[in-house]
Protein backbone atom coordinates (compact mmCIF):
# COMPACT_ATOMS: atom_id res chain seq x y z
CA UNK A 1 0.00 0.00 0.00
CA UNK A 2 1.33 3.44 -0.92
CA UNK A 3 1.58 5.81 2.06
CA UNK A 4 3.98 8.45 0.71
CA UNK A 5 4.22 10.01 -2.75
CA UNK A 6 7.20 12.23 -3.53
CA UNK A 7 7.46 14.21 -6.74
CA UNK A 8 10.03 16.40 -8.42
CA UNK A 9 8.74 19.75 -9.67
CA UNK A 10 10.52 21.21 -12.72
CA UNK A 11 10.19 18.87 -15.68
CA UNK A 12 7.84 16.60 -13.72
CA UNK A 13 4.87 18.44 -12.22
CA UNK A 14 5.82 21.51 -14.26
CA UNK A 15 6.48 20.61 -17.88
CA UNK A 16 7.26 22.50 -21.08
CA UNK A 17 7.98 25.78 -19.34
CA UNK A 18 4.89 25.74 -17.11
CA UNK A 19 5.18 28.05 -14.10
CA UNK A 20 1.99 27.12 -12.30
CA UNK A 21 0.78 23.71 -11.25
CA UNK A 22 -2.21 22.44 -13.19
CA UNK A 23 -5.70 23.05 -11.86
CA UNK A 24 -6.25 19.35 -12.36
CA UNK A 25 -3.60 18.53 -9.75
CA UNK A 26 -5.06 20.17 -6.64
CA UNK A 27 -8.33 18.19 -6.35
CA UNK A 28 -6.31 15.00 -6.83
CA UNK A 29 -3.89 15.96 -4.07
CA UNK A 30 -6.78 16.83 -1.74
CA UNK A 31 -8.17 13.34 -2.30
CA UNK A 32 -4.73 11.75 -1.88
CA UNK A 33 -4.28 13.54 1.46
CA UNK A 34 -7.79 12.55 2.56
CA UNK A 35 -6.79 8.91 1.99
CA UNK A 36 -4.00 9.35 4.55
CA UNK A 37 -1.24 9.39 1.90
CA UNK A 38 1.48 11.98 2.48
CA UNK A 39 2.50 14.06 -0.53
CA UNK A 40 6.06 15.39 -0.56
CA UNK A 41 7.37 17.81 -3.21
CA UNK A 42 11.06 17.03 -3.74
CA UNK A 43 13.16 19.63 -5.54
CA UNK A 44 16.47 21.36 -5.89
CA UNK A 45 14.54 24.56 -5.25
CA UNK A 46 14.71 26.38 -1.92
CA UNK A 47 11.68 26.23 0.35
CA UNK A 48 10.89 29.88 -0.44
CA UNK A 49 10.12 29.11 -4.10
CA UNK A 50 8.82 25.56 -3.60
CA UNK A 51 6.14 25.93 -0.93
CA UNK A 52 4.14 28.77 -2.57
CA UNK A 53 3.50 26.63 -5.66
CA UNK A 54 1.06 24.53 -3.63
CA UNK A 55 -1.17 27.46 -2.62
CA UNK A 56 -4.31 26.08 -0.95
CA UNK A 57 -2.66 22.93 0.41
CA UNK A 58 0.88 24.21 1.06
CA UNK A 59 0.57 23.96 4.85
CA UNK A 60 -0.52 20.32 4.64
CA UNK A 61 2.62 19.08 2.91
CA UNK A 62 6.13 18.04 3.81
CA UNK A 63 8.99 19.18 1.56
CA UNK A 64 12.38 17.92 0.41
CA UNK A 65 14.23 21.11 -0.57
CA UNK A 66 17.70 21.93 -1.91
CA UNK A 67 18.10 18.38 -3.29
CA UNK A 68 17.61 16.89 0.16
CA UNK A 69 19.72 19.31 2.20
CA UNK A 70 16.65 20.86 3.88
CA UNK A 71 13.63 18.85 5.03
CA UNK A 72 10.43 20.57 6.13
CA UNK A 73 7.36 19.04 7.77
CA UNK A 74 4.28 21.26 7.74
CA UNK A 75 6.17 24.49 8.02
CA UNK A 76 8.93 23.37 10.39
CA UNK A 77 12.49 22.33 9.45
CA UNK A 78 13.55 19.04 10.97
CA UNK A 79 16.76 18.27 9.09
CA UNK A 80 19.64 20.31 7.66
CA UNK A 81 22.64 18.83 5.85
CA UNK A 82 25.38 21.42 5.62
CA UNK A 83 28.34 21.45 3.27
CA UNK A 84 31.69 21.83 5.05
CA UNK A 85 32.36 25.53 4.76
CA UNK A 86 35.91 25.25 3.41
CA UNK A 87 34.83 22.93 0.59
CA UNK A 88 31.73 24.99 -0.20
CA UNK A 89 33.79 28.14 -0.66
CA UNK A 90 36.28 26.22 -2.83
CA UNK A 91 33.43 24.92 -5.01
CA UNK A 92 32.06 28.43 -5.44
CA UNK A 93 35.51 29.72 -6.38
CA UNK A 94 35.95 27.01 -9.00
CA UNK A 95 32.58 27.81 -10.56
CA UNK A 96 33.55 31.48 -10.80
CA UNK A 97 36.94 30.58 -12.30
CA UNK A 98 35.52 28.18 -14.91
CA UNK A 99 34.35 30.95 -17.21
CA UNK A 100 30.86 31.70 -18.43
CA UNK A 101 29.14 30.33 -15.33
CA UNK A 102 27.38 32.04 -12.43
CA UNK A 103 27.47 30.83 -8.83
CA UNK A 104 24.52 30.64 -6.47
CA UNK A 105 25.12 29.64 -2.85
CA UNK A 106 22.16 28.41 -0.79
CA UNK A 107 22.10 29.14 2.91
CA UNK A 108 19.29 28.46 5.34
CA UNK A 109 17.54 31.82 5.11
CA UNK A 110 18.69 33.15 1.73
CA UNK A 111 20.50 32.49 -1.53
CA UNK A 112 23.70 34.44 -2.20
CA UNK A 113 25.20 35.77 -5.42
CA UNK A 114 28.10 38.09 -6.16
CA UNK A 115 27.46 41.79 -6.47
CA UNK A 116 27.52 42.82 -10.11
CA UNK A 117 25.89 39.54 -11.19
CA UNK A 118 22.33 40.82 -10.85
CA UNK A 119 21.44 40.75 -14.55
CA UNK A 120 21.38 36.97 -14.78
CA UNK A 121 19.20 36.78 -11.68
CA UNK A 122 16.26 38.19 -13.65
CA UNK A 123 16.32 35.03 -15.75
CA UNK A 124 16.25 32.62 -12.80
CA UNK A 125 14.51 34.48 -9.98
CA UNK A 126 11.37 32.37 -10.40
CA UNK A 127 13.35 29.26 -9.47
CA UNK A 128 15.40 30.60 -6.56
CA UNK A 129 12.80 32.69 -4.73
CA UNK A 130 12.87 36.27 -3.58
CA UNK A 131 15.35 35.94 -0.73
CA UNK A 132 18.54 36.58 -2.70
CA UNK A 133 21.38 38.54 -1.12
CA UNK A 134 24.29 39.99 -3.13
CA UNK A 135 27.71 39.81 -1.45
CA UNK A 136 30.98 41.34 -2.58
CA UNK A 137 32.87 38.13 -1.78
CA UNK A 138 31.54 34.62 -1.30
CA UNK A 139 33.44 34.18 1.98
CA UNK A 140 31.26 36.93 3.47
CA UNK A 141 28.44 34.39 3.77
CA UNK A 142 28.16 33.73 7.49
CA UNK A 143 25.31 31.22 7.70
CA UNK A 144 25.57 27.47 7.08
CA UNK A 145 25.79 26.53 3.39
CA UNK A 146 23.43 23.83 2.12
CA UNK A 147 24.15 23.85 -1.62
CA UNK A 148 26.48 25.36 -4.21
CA UNK A 149 25.04 25.74 -7.70
CA UNK A 150 26.50 26.54 -11.08
CA UNK A 151 24.08 28.28 -13.41
CA UNK A 152 25.15 27.46 -16.95
CA UNK A 153 23.48 29.85 -19.43
CA UNK A 154 24.37 27.67 -22.42
CA UNK A 155 23.35 24.46 -20.67
CA UNK A 156 25.21 21.90 -18.57
CA UNK A 157 27.69 20.56 -21.11
CA UNK A 158 29.67 17.36 -20.70
CA UNK A 159 32.83 19.37 -20.04
CA UNK A 160 31.18 21.29 -17.19
CA UNK A 161 29.73 18.14 -15.67
CA UNK A 162 32.98 16.21 -15.96
CA UNK A 163 35.00 19.05 -14.46
CA UNK A 164 32.97 19.21 -11.27
CA UNK A 165 32.36 15.48 -11.02
CA UNK A 166 36.10 14.87 -11.23
CA UNK A 167 36.74 17.39 -8.47
CA UNK A 168 33.91 16.62 -6.07
CA UNK A 169 31.83 13.52 -6.86
CA UNK A 170 33.91 11.26 -4.63
CA UNK A 171 32.67 13.17 -1.58
CA UNK A 172 29.52 14.98 -2.61
CA UNK A 173 26.47 14.73 -4.82
CA UNK A 174 27.14 16.51 -8.13
CA UNK A 175 23.82 16.48 -9.94
CA UNK A 176 22.29 17.95 -13.08
CA UNK A 177 19.12 19.56 -11.76
CA UNK A 178 17.80 21.04 -15.02
CA UNK A 179 19.05 22.14 -18.40
CA UNK A 180 21.05 25.01 -16.89
CA UNK A 181 21.68 23.90 -13.30
CA UNK A 182 24.45 21.86 -11.71
CA UNK A 183 24.04 21.38 -7.95
CA UNK A 184 26.62 20.24 -5.41
CA UNK A 185 25.37 19.06 -2.02
CA UNK A 186 26.35 16.70 0.75
CA UNK A 187 22.78 15.41 0.71
CA UNK A 188 20.79 14.11 -2.25
CA UNK A 189 17.11 13.49 -2.87
CA UNK A 190 17.46 9.82 -1.97
CA UNK A 191 19.01 10.54 1.42
CA UNK A 192 16.39 13.22 1.99
CA UNK A 193 13.57 10.84 1.07
CA UNK A 194 14.87 8.11 3.37
CA UNK A 195 15.10 10.56 6.25
CA UNK A 196 11.64 11.92 5.48
CA UNK A 197 10.21 8.40 5.37
CA UNK A 198 11.82 7.57 8.71
CA UNK A 199 10.42 10.78 10.19
CA UNK A 200 6.92 9.88 8.92
CA UNK A 201 7.33 6.18 9.82
CA UNK A 202 6.90 4.96 6.24
CA UNK A 203 8.79 1.99 4.77
CA UNK A 204 10.52 1.96 1.38
CA UNK A 205 7.96 -0.34 -0.22
CA UNK A 206 5.22 2.14 0.73
CA UNK A 207 6.82 4.97 -1.30
CA UNK A 208 6.08 6.09 -4.86
CA UNK A 209 8.20 8.75 -6.56
CA UNK A 210 8.16 10.79 -9.76
CA UNK A 211 11.10 12.50 -11.47
CA UNK A 212 12.61 13.45 -14.79
CA UNK A 213 16.29 14.21 -14.31
CA UNK A 214 19.54 12.80 -12.99
CA UNK A 215 19.17 14.39 -9.56
CA UNK A 216 16.03 12.26 -9.15
CA UNK A 217 17.87 8.94 -9.52
CA UNK A 218 18.81 8.65 -5.81
CA UNK A 219 15.11 9.11 -5.05
CA UNK A 220 14.23 6.27 -7.44
CA UNK A 221 16.54 3.98 -5.49
CA UNK A 222 14.84 4.89 -2.19
CA UNK A 223 11.31 3.99 -3.31
CA UNK A 224 9.39 0.85 -4.05
CA UNK A 225 7.77 2.37 -7.15
CA UNK A 226 9.37 5.01 -9.36
CA UNK A 227 8.06 6.86 -12.40
CA UNK A 228 10.24 8.67 -14.92
CA UNK A 229 8.59 11.20 -17.19
CA UNK A 230 8.26 10.25 -20.85
CA UNK A 231 10.39 13.31 -21.66
CA UNK A 232 13.27 12.06 -19.50
CA UNK A 233 16.66 11.05 -20.89
CA UNK A 234 16.91 7.32 -21.70
CA UNK A 235 19.39 6.82 -18.82
CA UNK A 236 16.81 8.19 -16.40
CA UNK A 237 13.94 6.10 -17.80
CA UNK A 238 15.90 2.88 -17.55
CA UNK A 239 16.39 3.39 -13.81
CA UNK A 240 12.66 3.81 -13.09
CA UNK A 241 10.17 1.01 -12.61
CA UNK A 242 7.60 2.84 -14.78
CA UNK A 243 7.29 5.71 -17.27
CA UNK A 244 4.39 8.17 -17.49
CA UNK A 245 3.44 11.37 -19.29
CA UNK A 246 1.84 13.22 -16.37
CA UNK A 247 1.84 12.67 -12.62
CA UNK A 248 -1.87 13.51 -12.59
CA UNK A 249 -2.65 10.43 -14.73
CA UNK A 250 -1.04 8.12 -12.18
CA UNK A 251 -2.72 9.84 -9.23
CA UNK A 252 -6.09 9.35 -10.91
CA UNK A 253 -5.33 5.66 -11.35
CA UNK A 254 -4.36 5.29 -7.69
CA UNK A 255 -7.57 6.93 -6.56
CA UNK A 256 -9.73 4.86 -8.95
CA UNK A 257 -8.33 1.67 -7.45
CA UNK A 258 -9.24 2.61 -3.86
Amino acid sequence: MIRLIASDIDGTLLQNGEKQLSERLFPLLERILAQGIRFVPASGRPYASLQPLFGPIKEKLSYICENGALLMDRGEPFSLTELPRKDALQMAGEIMAFGGLQVLVSGISARFILEGDLDWLHQVGYFVGREVSPVSQIDQISEPILKVTAWCPMGVTDSIREQFETRWADRYSVAIAGDNWLDITLADKGKGLREMASHLEVSEDEIMVFGDNFNDLPMFRAAGISYAMSSSAPRVKEKATHVCGRVEDVLEKILSEK
